[in-house]
């Protein structure tokens, strides 16, 4: 399987990341990708940079995925994880696209002022309404998907290129084209640090746990994991 992680800036969590995957799925191609600016990671096997904005970083992450024109299946992820264990991906190469469902947080309400921009037209709704694919974790057959999601997200309000335009674009995505989809469990494959479970594959550092994941990653990647 491919791996896809986009980061700019600081390499420590991607490459934590990677050498993760590198630990529990060997056989694996993992492609950073990045800004002109950012540093290579030693765990990689394909280095790319794109142009673009970081400050619009949900526009800058959805243009990258569809310039590296990948043309098989692969795994993109947010790069606060760490990977747990060996998993067999070949379930989901039969779809075109799958998504990570939600399952946590689904009755938090969305905060109308979040990061100073308006966001009052979700008012009273929760983010599993508005937002019921988290962007973390997404396995696609081929860049095409994400050629989409780049193409529907420049048509709509500059508020969601810094901030939920993936998960909004997921969810229209979703509601008017025909994709052969499957969903991804969140609380199975990735899920927040404090919902680990036994069988999870993927934990993931989101927000306030990042400063957790050095710590893990050292225990992780031992010999004695």
């Amino acid at each position: 399987m491919n791996f896809v992680l986009f980061h700019i800036g600081d390499t420590i969590l991607p490459d934590l990341l990677a050498k993760s995957i590198r630990k529990f799925s060997p056989n694996s191609l993992i492609y950073f990708v990045t800004d002109n600016a950012t540093k290579k990671i030693d765990n990689a096997d394909h280095f790319v940079t794109i142009n673009g904005d970081p400050e619009k970083i949900m526009t800058f992450r959805l243009k990258a995925y569809s310039e590296i024109k990948l043309k098989e299946h692969a795994i993109y992820l947010d790069t606060d994880m760490l990977m747990l264990k060996s998993y067999n991906f070949k379930e989901f190469e039969k779809f075109d696209i799958a998504l990570c469902s939600r399952e946590f947080g689904n009755d938090a309400k969305i905060n109308e002022n979040y990061k100073n921009q308006n966001w009052s037209n979700y008012s009273g709704k929760s983010a599993g309404e508005v937002f019921p694919y988290v962007a973390c974790f997404s396995i696609t057959k081929d860049y095409l998907f994400w050629k989409d999601c780049y193409n529907e997200l420049l048509k709509l309000d500059e508020k969601f290129h810094y901030w939920y335009g993936d998960q909004e674009v997921m969810r229209l995505l979703l509601e008017t084209r025909n994709y052969h989809f499957s969903k991804i469990k969140e609380s199975t494959m990735c899920p927040p640090l404090e919902y680990l479970k036994e069988d999870s594959i993927f934990a993931h550092f989101k927000g306030g746990r990042k400063n957790q994941m050095q710590e893990a990653a050292k225990f992780i990647l031992s010999n004695k994991y």
